[in-house]
């Protein structure tokens, strides 16, 4: 089994094609199991009252904006399986659900994005993520911040030096799966790297561009000039150069980030 395991980390880690992603996630998460459970559920909520509708159809316009293949078919797709959700969880909508909707929206088929969707929300907690007292997030910002002290030191205390908290790189980057800041292709092999290793690679993509990036953000002065250096700089990355680096960082304690959740929830 964990030869098995070893096998399916790999295969993820190294990065999947493009024919084969939207099939793989599928597979990995264990949605298709969820969906035969459920077949009349998506259909059914579709027919429902949401309250969030307003909010998501401000946000699905200005998602991929810049991505000409998510044309007027995948906007409306992305509007359904937010819509889709918001009524099946009581925590409903919040905005960042639409970057990893889209994700999974550009390569899936409606239907089974929801699925994946579901299970990433679900099964892998991120949902939490979204909890309007931020109590799971900030403890998550902690962690995050020890690790950063730990493998990048100096940038650590450049940004206590100029008020950089680490809680709003955290929500940024973890609420969005990264794709408020990388390329779309980028992202989807973060979102490989994130069915491989579940939250402890948002925690190790995250140290990767900063340690990538750390020559150029030594010399910002403020959150805004560190979020200019990121607009400059990660659209240059490839994925190779993000995941090659994230693969090199072995996180002190991995188990305080399940502990930084409470899991029964």
């Amino acid at each position: 089994q964990s030869t098995n395991n070893d096998l399916k980390r790999d295969f993820f880690v190294e990065g999947i094609s493009t024919s084969m992603r939207g099939s793989a996630w599928k597979i990995i998460s264990e949605a298709e199991e969820l969906q035969a459970k459920n077949k009349d559920t998506y259909k059914n909520s579709l027919e429902m009252e949401c309250s969030f509708l307003p909010t998501i159809d401000c946000d699905v316009p200005r998602t991929l904006p810049d991505v000409p293949d998510f044309n007027e078919q995948k906007q409306k797709a992305l509007r359904n399986v937010l819509r889709a959700y918001a009524v099946n969880d009581q925590l409903g909508y919040s905005q960042g659900m639409n970057y990893i909707a889209a994700i999974l929206v550009y390569h899936l088929p409606e239907e089974d994005a929801f699925w994946v969707f579901v299970r990433i929300m679900q099964t892998f907690y991120l949902r939490k993520l979204y909890y309007h007292d931020s109590s799971e997030l900030m403890r998550l910002a902690k962690v995050f911040e020890t690790n950063l002290k730990h493998f990048c030191p100096l940038l650590h205390q450049h940004f206590q030096t100029i008020g950089v908290q680490c809680a709003i790189l955290v929500h940024k980057w973890f609420t969005s799966m990264f794709m408020d800041c990388l390329p779309l292709g980028v992202a989807a092999r973060v979102m490989d790297f994130f069915f491989a290793e579940g939250l402890e690679s948002l925690f190790k993509v995250g140290l990767a561009l900063l340690k990538l990036c750390e020559d150029h953000i030594k010399y910002a002065t403020s959150f805004y000039d560190v979020s200019e250096v990121f607009k400059k700089y990660l659209s240059g990355l490839t994925e190779n150069h993000i995941i090659e680096q994230a693969e090199k960082i072995t996180l002190i304690d991995s188990n305080a980030i399940f502990h930084a959740f409470d899991t029964s929830g």
